[in-house]
């Protein structure tokens, strides 16, 4: 069964833009609509339509100034990290495949293309 979405009309944004800009770890644009039952693209619209990414950015700026610089720091680290992780898994799915794709055209030459191979790499 889906989730009752809120007609846009008579939806509250600010509720949601200031989740996204004062949250300590930035919520993912999928966990705002599964949380306020709005349509992802619709936020994603609004986001880029008021610079969303710009106040979040003013936002962490003015922590920075106001001494929370260290709890700040923690924060965007965080994000880094999970950031990178993500990235990580994106570089391994790809050799994962790529070396799928090797496997594929080895297994199709014949022995002695093989053969040929080996030589020319090991030489």
């Amino acid at each position: 069964m889906r989730p009752t979405v809120i007609p846009l009309r008579s939806f509250d944004w600010v509720p949601l833009r200031t989740a996204f800009i004062t949250r300590p770890e930035r919520a993912t644009y999928a966990e705002l609509a599964a949380e306020f039952r709005v349509p992802e693209d619709r936020i994603k619209r609004a986001s880029s339509d008021e610079g969303w990414a710009a106040l979040r950015a003013a936002h962490l700026e003015e922590q920075l100034k106001q001494g929370d610089a260290a709890v700040a720091l923690l924060r965007a680290a965080r994000m880094d990290h999970a950031v990178m992780g993500s990235f990580t898994n994106l570089a391994l799915e790809t050799v994962r495949k790529l070396q799928e794709i090797v496997d594929q055209v080895e297994s199709k030459k014949s022995v002695n293309t093989r053969a040929n191979t080996l030589n020319t790499v090991s030489f």
